[in-house]
């Protein structure tokens, strides 16, 4: 007698009526649970289906959109809990994923009203001082909360799925964009653009066509994007991760381990990756200024590169002593507030129709804090 309903995406309700026990739900979705640990054979394979399941209870003339609301907040507090589970709302304990639930919707409702926009980090080649590409950073200029930053909203798209069309945008805006830049500013020289991918965007059938469609949207050459890969991320599912870098390095688009030194890929592992550059993490360029054994793990880094074949890019330089001792062990490039801040797409072509590669060194800007 209970009423099961598609709210809408991968998102279900199930009204049970004439509970007697508090309990009772608890057994329902425990069965839910249960029905679903059976494979679906589809076209002879298995595959398996998995919930989060949060359950509210509401006496006689409770609001229904309060119950939603509260299952809701209930079903975010299973997937943080590990998926694959039940949690009961409890009033008072969730504030948090209530505002986490109010910001999944204004992010939704920020993609539609085009809220989000890309600023753009030069990348600096410390040999001649120059600019010769940039990464195209996210960022979210909330209409009440004002600036929020990308460490609270890419997270919290890739947990409601609006990275794919979010990464999708971002792309395309920079791919458009470092070409207009190209034409305008570099015909003869090159210039690249970087662009962050998810692992939910990487694990997409359809990944490579996405990428490629930018391509060809913009006219931009496969060889001016460079993708920046996390180490988690190619390790979380390592056999698609590699069959989809591989094909888009065949388009001839360029792989870059971003944040390098921070993740658990292994040495040994790192020589059968499709990677053409390595990004040292931050945390190791501001360690050069220390005592600590740490301040060779950048300079080690360059020379694993090297002997690798890999080009190297230091994140996170905001002082001359860094960009000095990187140059100085061989790395070919970086990018940090000691350079310049993220710009946005005026104040980037402004610096790029500055600098032309005869110029004299690019115009430094200190700060205090990384690159991101």
């Amino acid at each position: 007698t209970d009423t099961a309903a598609r709210m809408g995406g991968d998102e279900f309700a199930v009204l049970i009526e004439d509970v007697t026990d508090e309990h009772d739900a608890e057994v329902v979705a425990q069965q839910l649970l249960d029905a679903l640990e059976e494979p679906f054979t589809i076209s002879g394979t298995d595959l398996y289906v998995r919930a989060s399941i949060g359950i509210a209870h509401g006496g006689f003339g409770a609001a229904c959109d309060q119950l939603l609301r509260d299952a809701d907040l209930a079903m975010y507090a299973a997937k943080h809990s590990g998926k694959n589970r039940y949690r009961t709302f409890e009033a008072g304990t969730q504030f948090e994923a209530l505002d986490k639930l109010e910001l999944g919707s204004a992010l939704r409702r920020a993609l539609d009203r085009d809220e989000i926009f890309v600023q753009y980090q030069p990348i600096i080649d410390l040999a001649t001082a120059q600019v010769v590409g940039a990464e195209a950073l996210a960022r979210w200029n909330h209409p009440d909360r004002g600036p929020i930053g990308p460490d609270v909203f890419i997270p919290l798209a890739e947990e409601t799925g609006l990275i794919v069309e979010l990464g999708d945008r971002v792309l395309l805006a920079a791919c458009k964009q470092v070409r207009l830049w190209q034409l305008e500013h570099r015909p003869n020289t090159p210039l690249s653009i970087s662009v962050n991918v998810s692992t939910v965007q990487l694990i997409q059938g359809d990944f490579v066509e996405r990428v490629s469609f930018a391509l060809d949207q913009t006219s931009l050459p496969a060889s001016s994007l460079v993708l920046e890969i996390t180490e988690t991320t190619l390790m979380r599912d390592t056999d698609r991760s590699i069959l989809t870098l591989c094909a888009l390095r065949d388009m001839g688009v360029r792989i870059a381990i971003d944040d390098f030194g921070t993740g658990y890929s292994s040495l040994s592992y790192l020589h059968q990756l499709p990677v053409d550059i390595l990004k040292i993490d931050q945390s190791f360029v501001a360690a050069i200024e220390t005592s600590s054994a740490d301040r060779s793990l950048a300079p080690a880094i360059v020379s694993l590169a090297a002997a690798l074949d890999l080009v190297v890019v230091a994140e996170g330089v905001e002082t001359e002593l860094q960009g000095d001792t990187l140059r100085g062990v061989g790395c070919e490039l970086a990018q940090g507030y000691f350079f310049a801040r993220p710009l946005d797409r005026d104040a980037m072509g402004k610096l790029l129709a500055a600098r032309t590669p005869d110029a004299t060194p690019v115009v430094r800007h200190a700060a205090a804090s990384g690159s991101r």
